[in-house]
């Protein structure tokens, strides 16, 4: 029998929420808003850790043998909880939405992703019931097939409507976030040409990853990552352009501190793809991939 009272005392990712949630509210209460939204936005990381999928005490709660056989007052407690981080994620929504009001843009995202959560979190856990516990679904199917499977097709789109109005405003207002992930959505879709117009505006913000995702759909034929195994491949004519053009768009990425793009970089200099082959620069791109790399496992071992 598992020891539920242990899993109500360290359930860190609860306790970790709560307090980010009560911080949020004291600088709500002072109208520092930026501060507060990103607070918000933290509480809600951890109180549903792994996006739309169960927190611990969903898990718990779906356990019926560990429901009819553990203590009472331990299983009220978790019910309490339940309750006391739903109320919670309503008292988010309320404040990003008088957040939204004020023009600060991070809680037009905030709501974007807490609605959806909220939307689809119940008919999300009625599916993994059904298949024994397990998610068959990406997160972007999730909400189609939930509310499919109830037949509520129009919520559904009502939930995808406003979702994605939120993210479009929060993009004008040039926010980072909103546009890789409308980038991402459209990319999806295969509009390649929307997707393309919303990471460019992202990249020239600075945001490597959208210099990346750009370099990655010209690449469509994985010659740059492939390259980074096999070496130099055989390009067209009409592919040279294509390719270089990618190769520009890596090395931003690169630039900006992507360090996947780092790595591709590397090969490509390494082997001449769709640059001139020049390996000291290729030995300049490895050495500041390994000192990122280095930083990064550096502030792990401090968290």
């Amino acid at each position: 029998m598992v020891n539920l009272e242990r899993l109500l005392n360290y359930d860190f990712n609860y306790f970790k929420g709560k307090a980010d949630f009560e911080l949020a509210e004291k600088y709500f209460e002072i109208k520092e808003y930026d501060v507060a939204v990103k607070l918000y936005k933290k509480s809600l990381y951890h109180y549903f850790p792994t996006g739309l999928r169960t927190n611990r005490t969903d898990s718990v709660l779906k356990n019926k043998e560990w429901m009819e056989q553990g203590d009472a007052e331990i299983v009220n407690a978790f019910i309490a909880r339940k309750k006391e981080i739903e109320n919670t994620a309503k008292v988010i929504e309320d404040r990003f939405r008088f957040l939204v009001n004020e023009n600060i843009v991070e809680a037009y995202v905030g709501l974007a992703d807490l609605i959806y959560v909220l939307a689809i979190r119940e008919k999300y856990n009625e599916l993994i019931t059904q298949n024994n516990g397990v998610a068959y679904y990406q997160e972007g199917d999730v909400i189609k097939e939930a509310f499919r499977q109830n037949k509520d097709v129009e919520a559904a789109n009502e939930v995808s409507k406003e979702r994605i109005s939120l993210y479009e405003q929060a993009a004008a207002k040039n926010s980072i976030e909103a546009l890789l992930y409308l980038g991402m959505d459209y990319r999806d879709r295969e509009d390649y040409k929307k997707a393309r117009g919303y990471y460019e505006q992202a990249a020239n913000l600075n945001s490597a990853e959208a210099a990346f995702e750009i370099a990655m759909m010209l690449d469509k034929d994985f010659y740059l990552i492939a390259s980074s195994g096999f070496g130099n491949l055989e390009l067209t004519e009409e592919e040279k352009p294509v390719v270089a053009e990618a190769v520009s768009w890596l090395l931003k990425a690169a630039r900006l501190g992507h360090k996947l793009a780092m790595y591709v970089v590397v090969h490509c200099y390494r082997f001449g793809v769709a640059v001139e082959k020049d390996e000291k620069l290729a030995e300049w791109w490895s050495q500041i991939e390994e000192i990122c790399n280095s930083a990064l496992d550096e502030y792990k071992r401090t968290i």
